[in-house]
């Protein structure tokens, strides 16, 4: 009896520790979005127009050409003071724009190259590109 008791006991003791809750990756939310800058609906709003028009498929000159043109835009809020008050958005644009930016990088190799494996890796590449967070939400 003694012995079953203590197994239950060590069981619900490591049960315990492995229920520790996790700190938030952010702080609480509070009131930081109510009174959203400007130029951060700007940019958001410039992203949105760059996935809208990719959704109607662009031929990669046009692509590059409409990413290069919202980049600025974005890294210079980023960057800025007001981006810093808000992590989430930051931590999303962040993500959206380099992932516009890879695929650049990987269809301009894809067209340059003659090798037929290279386009291949390339493509799938393509195909599977997608956003990365970090585990932790600090940028």
């Amino acid at each position: 009896m003694f012995r079953l008791f203590s197994l239950a006991a060590f069981v619900i003791c490591i049960a315990m520790l492995g229920v520790t809750e996790e700190p938030p990756a952010f702080l609480p939310i509070g009131n930081r979005y109510d009174d959203v800058p400007q130029e951060a609906g700007d940019v958001v709003k410039s992203l949105k127009k760059l996935q809208v028009r990719t959704e109607i498929r662009v031929n990669f000159p046009d692509y590059d050409r409409a990413v290069s043109y919202i980049y600025p835009d974005v890294k210079v809020f980023v960057q800025s003071a007001e981006a810093r008050e808000m992590p989430e958005l930051r931590l999303v644009l962040t993500n959206a724009m380099d992932c516009y930016l890879k695929v650049c990088e990987l269809s301009s190799i894809k067209l340059s190259t003659d090798d037929v494996v290279k386009k291949f890796c390339f493509s799938n590449q393509l195909i599977t590109a997608q956003p990365v967070f970090p585990a932790s939400g600090g940028n």
